[in-house]
């Protein structure tokens, strides 16, 4: 049976209380708490004695044990008396540790009411805290009274020995005799014991040193992890320099756009060069489009990088989730190899106490021979060699579990790296995608502008054509026009040199005329028609200084001509 010293650390009534005089309501809660812990500890360490009792009892029915002659006892009763009083005096002993330990809980409490009592907020405390302090004293009496019956029951058993009365006479009974005689089997059966400690001993070696093994591995994804990273960092780098070569393509397309606008003002003011203009438009306008082209394509592309670099991401943190498992799983080994060095601890102490009882058998068989002393001086001496091994083995387990405790730390500090160069990346595959997310909006502002250009040229066009078409009809209204002109101007002539051969047949009948007598002028309005004699009113008016027909006909030649002028002007 391992005992537990966890009582041990409990102390006088100044370190088991938190407070002082003035009382608080936080640490009389602490109090109670720890008062409720060391109650189940003590609870449950009298149901354990309880049972160790029963297991006594039953191994003191198994034999009947007599104070009889030499003769009538059995090495097998030997060895069943000497375990009987091994295990009663264990439960003795524990028995008032554990009657100890409840004495001074009771003092602890009886204490504490007192300071209860006397605190200034007791009204505040005292009820819901008298109620526990109650229950705990109940639970500590029933407790008092089994362990009472467990020491009444050991006294029972060390009396049914008989032992001590015999050492106190100084009378050595043959039953003693025989069993100081067992000691040899028993060294032999620790011996077996501390060879069963160093396999394990072994064993918890060959796990450290698989637990090393995992470490080297772990440490070798470790760094392939941070390869892996730095690749990342430098495909994080390759999008940022074809982001950027995106963005100043963006700029000096957002230029030429701005200049085309230009051009395109300046287009409107003198549309005599516009169809070079054109042509050389539509070619920057083609540029445009494969430009635009382009960073479409950069932008798939920047798009496809960021979609592996999340891809990578998402494996990264799988990659993490894992070596966080079998973290989990070092510090679980961990947690069993501090176990089991804890409990190689245990089994040194016992081998330490049994090497103290076989000290003691060996200075009490060195007055009865001098051979046997010799014998167990060297089993001694191979058991303290032993011990020491155990003790260096545990002291190195001890060293390996720091090792690994260290190893553990840098392992986390590994993965807090990791944690933060993966954030890192996240914050710039975000930023990538705000700045892909930028130069769609662009693009679609490049589209958008380009869109309304082709309208400003297509209505461009139409108006050219429709100047085209002014022309040419303006054109053939000229030419109409010079017709009729020369149409007129031939008939003019005509209606000049009709006129002169009028007026040169006029002036020779003038004559005639005159020398007629006014009588005869209704004769000569039979013979010459109306328009003749319009004619002959001009001539003889023209005579006289008056202006007349051929004073319009001039004034008709210079409108046409100012016409004509006009005309020419405006083609």
């Amino acid at each position: 049976m391992v005992v537990d010293k966890g009582y041990d650390n409990i102390s006088s009534n100044e370190e088991f209380f938190p407070f002082g005089e003035n009382l608080t309501r936080g640490a009389a809660w602490e109090f109670l708490t720890r008062m409720d812990l060391d109650i189940a500890y003590s609870s449950e360490k009298v149901f354990n004695l309880e049972m160790f009792m029963t297991q006594v009892a039953d191994r003191a029915s198994d034999f009947d044990f007599t104070m009889g002659g030499s003769e009538d006892l059995s090495s097998e009763s030997i060895e069943k008396a000497f375990e009987f009083d091994i295990l009663s005096g264990i439960l003795n002993s524990e028995a008032k540790e554990i009657e100890t330990f409840m004495s001074c809980l009771q003092r602890d409490i009886n204490n504490a009411r007192s300071k209860f009592s006397q605190s200034g907020n007791s009204n505040e405390i005292s009820p819901e805290i008298e109620e526990k302090l109650l229950k705990a004293e109940e639970a500590l009496r029933c407790s008092n009274d089994q362990v009472s019956d467990i020491l009444k029951q050991s006294g029972k058993f060390e009396r049914s020995l008989a032992v001590d009365e015999d050492l106190d006479t100084g009378q050595f009974s043959p039953v003693n005799a025989q069993w100081k005689l067992q000691t040899a089997e028993q060294q032999r059966h620790f011996l077996q014991t501390l060879e069963k400690s160093l396999e394990r001993e072994m064993e918890l070696e060959r796990k450290l040193s698989d637990s090393r093994n995992n470490e080297e591995d772990l440490k070798l994804k470790l760094h392939l992890a941070v390869e892996e990273v730095d690749w990342l960092e430098e495909l994080m780098e390759v999008m940022m320099e074809r982001m950027l070569a995106a963005e100043n393509s963006a700029e000096f397309l957002i230029e030429i756009l701005r200049e085309y606008a230009s051009c395109i003002q300046n287009a409107h003011s003198s549309t005599s060069g516009s169809s070079l203009q054109e042509h050389t438009l539509r070619g920057r306008v083609d540029a445009l489009e494969e430009q635009l082209r382009e960073c479409e394509n950069q932008l798939q592309l920047a798009k496809v990088s960021v979609e592996e670099s999340n891809i990578q991401q998402i494996i990264l943190y799988s990659k993490l989730g894992d070596m966080g498992k079998v973290i989990v799983g070092l510090r679980d080994n961990a947690l069993v190899i501090q176990d089991r060095a804890e409990h190689a601890e245990a089994r040194c102490a016992q081998l330490i106490k049994v090497n103290a009882e076989l000290n003691n058998e060996v200075s009490f068989l060195r007055n009865n021979g001098m051979e046997k002393a010799n014998s167990l001086e060297r089993k001694l001496k191979e058991s303290d060699t032993q011990l020491e091994h155990a003790k260096a083995s545990v002291e190195a387990i001890e060293e390996q579990q720091s090792m690994l405790y260290s190893a553990l730390n840098d392992m986390e500090h590994v993965i807090e790296d990791l944690k933060g160069k993966v954030s890192k990346a996240e914050n710039r595959a975000e930023s990538a995608e705000n700045k892909c997310t930028l130069l769609t909006d662009t693009n679609l502002e490049l589209n958008e502008e380009l869109s309304f250009l082709r309208g400003r040229m297509e209505c461009l066009e139409a108006s050219l054509r429709q100047s085209d078409r002014a022309k040419v009809a303006t054109a053939k209204d000229i030419g109409n026009r010079t017709k009729l002109i020369t149409e007129l101007v031939k008939k003019l002539a005509l209606e000049r040199e009709q006129l002169q051969l009028q007026d040169s047949s006029k002036s020779s009948l003038s004559v005639n005329l005159q020398i007629e007598p006014m009588d005869s002028l209704e004769n000569h309005n039979k013979v010459f028609p109306q328009p003749e004699f319009a004619l002959l009113e001009n001539l003889h008016c023209r005579r006289n200084g008056h202006v007349g027909y051929a004073s319009e006909a001039s004034k008709n030649l210079g409108c046409w001509r100012t016409l004509v002028n006009s005309c020419i002007v405006y083609d």
